[in-house]
């Protein structure tokens, strides 16, 4: 009977070997890796160093007097433990985040414990294996629910479950639409002029995603009026230039109307928000 199979580096493994019923005129004789341990009340203690980390295992025997005197020995199975560095985990609860829409890597790993031990189960997510890490890809729609991912390690046939994480699914944020890098402020009109149109960007998002842009609109005051240009795709129209090109000093010029679509998803399509520029 193990205090535990999981020990910390530098601590000692503790076993109790006994039977489940003696003749206390004869107590057993434990044998461990060749080794006799002294036994008290029909139990003996099994202690041992624990200096690396890593898998360990121990067997041995016990010897006794049976019904008729003579000794009888019976092996002990084969005993697995490991021992493991101390750590810390500080988990920010509130970055425990997959997105939907993209590839979300993730490190799962105890220590002292090879991978191939382990077993990982996933909610609402599909994992892959990737090397060292898996690959989590949240389901379709699964925008607001919870990942739980399990952990548990296999011994033998059967599993120790070591803990449970539970991750929030999130839609990707809305990329920016910017005109010349700006959403807004002030910009030379030969600058302007010279954009080729309105792009979306992800501004500070570590995940490899991308949208276009596929309609939006121009509009300026002409004469008091407001003058709105609308077109299809990114790129600036005739129209649109012309407007652009017949802008003065000081003039706003807007760009608004924005729509999006994901690179990876036809079906996430976004509305932006709108960009203000004043010509210098």
């Amino acid at each position: 009977i193990p205090k535990s199979q999981y020990v910390l580096k530098g601590n000692k493994y503790y076993a109790e070997i006994m039977m489940a019923a003696t003749d206390t005129t004869a107590p057993p004789k434990v044998n461990i890796q060749g080794s006799l341990l002294p036994t008290k009340s029909g139990k003996a203690i099994y202690e041992v160093g624990t200096p690396s980390v890593g898998q360990r295992s121990w067997e041995g025997s016990i010897t006794f007097n049976g019904p008729d005197g003579q000794p009888q020995t019976l092996n002990i199975p084969k005993q697995e433990y490991f021992i493991i560095e101390p750590t810390v985990v500080i988990s920010p609860v509130k970055m425990n985040v997959f997105y939907e829409g993209v590839d979300n890597p993730v490190r799962v790993s105890v220590p002292g414990v090879a991978p191939s031990q382990l077993q990982i189960s996933w909610t609402n997510v599909s994992a892959k294996a990737d090397g060292d890490q898996w690959i989590i890809r949240p389901n379709p729609g699964s925008a607001g629910m919870k990942c739980e991912v399990s952990v548990a390690v296999k011994q033998g046939s059967s599993l120790q479950r070591l803990g449970v994480m539970d991750f929030r699914i999130k839609r990707v944020p809305d990329p920016v639409a910017k005109v010349a890098k700006l959403r807004e402020g002030k910009i030379k009109k030969t600058t302007l002029v010279a954009q080729a149109g309105v792009f979306a960007e992800m501004d500070q998002f570590d995940f490899e995603l991308e949208f276009k842009v596929t309609a939006f609109t121009v509009s300026t005051l002409r004469g008091g009026y407001l003058k709105e240009v609308p077109t299809q795709g990114n790129l600036f129209s005739k129209d649109q230039q012309e407007l652009i090109k017949g802008l003065s000093p000081g003039a706003k010029v807007f760009f608004d109307q924005i729509k999006a679509v994901s690179a990876s998803n036809s079906a996430d399509r976004r509305s932006l928000g709108a960009i203000t520029l004043t010509i210098e």
